[in-house]
């Protein structure tokens, strides 16, 4: 598993003996991307730049979820 910055977020990416990408953000807020094992680190990188408003959109409602004001609590 590596880590990288894709302007200005963090990305875990997991290569794996799969077809497609495959994208997560974690409860934490954690974005991790699984990627073929052929799969360029150009295109990770465009691919999360053109999911980039899903991110924050996933981002902003796990903040907003009863379980993260609890743990902020």
């Amino acid at each position: 598993m590596r880590t990288y910055d894709v302007d200005g977020v963090s990305v875990q990416v997991v290569r794996k003996r799969i077809k497609n990408v495959n994208l997560r953000v974690k409860a934490d807020g954690q974005v991790e991307v699984s990627a073929p094992l052929h799969a360029a680190d150009a295109f990770v990188a465009s691919f999360v730049r053109e999911k980039r408003p899903w991110i924050e959109a996933k981002r902003a409602e796990m903040a907003a979820s009863p379980r993260a004001e609890a743990a902020a609590a």
